[in-house]
């Protein structure tokens, strides 16, 4: 990955610290997916369900790093882990090298403060600058919250996965597929 480092002011005042993720943040990294995980139904993962260790976090992290495909950047707020956005391309193949799949978390003390905006937008900039033609994500569907910072940059629901998650309390959650034109 191209080096990536940004100081962005959020809405409270304060400066967070933007930049591309480094094998020495793994430990930072799995403390925040841990605690991540907890504090929202709208991750991928079940409380408990991350596994990775400290030295596989590195070496994907540092494979990120190496790779002209993939956007890898974490966020720290008072010298705290407290966000990731990550994106690769589609697939290898030239008919899907024009889209992005990204993702992105925060942790809850950093929800409102324009921090995923900065972050999510730092992905999107970076993909644009490497002729990437769109952008891809999927939300859980009752994320108002999560689609309202999608929609406000420019991404557009194009489809659902009617069920697409399933808790372990049996309940489920539907899917909202949304694409970006950059």
């Amino acid at each position: 990955m191209t080096k990536f480092e940004k100081i962005v002011t959020l809405k409270d005042g304060r400066t967070a610290l933007l930049r591309e993720v480094r094998p020495q943040d793994a430990r930072a990294a799995v403390d925040y997916v841990r605690q991540v995980d907890t504090e929202t139904r709208f991750l991928a993962r079940e409380p408990g369900e991350f596994t990775t260790t400290v030295e596989e976090e590195a070496a994907l992290f540092q494979k990120a790093a190496e790779s002209p495909a993939s956007f890898w950047a974490v966020a720290f707020l008072d010298g705290e882990l407290v966000g990731m956005c990550s994106g690769d391309l589609q697939g290898s193949r030239r008919r899907f090298r024009h889209r992005a799949v990204v993702a992105i978390s925060l942790l809850e003390k950093a929800w409102g403060l324009g921090l995923g905006t900065a972050l999510l937008t730092a992905c999107l900039d970076w993909y644009r600058e490497r002729g990437c033609e769109q952008a891809e994500l999927t939300v859980i569907k009752d994320n108002t919250r999560a689609q309202g910072l999608y929609r406000k940059l420019g991404f557009v629901p194009c489809g659902e996965i009617p069920h697409g998650t399933k808790y372990s309390d049996g309940t489920y959650a539907d899917e909202v597929l949304m694409v970006k034109m950059l």
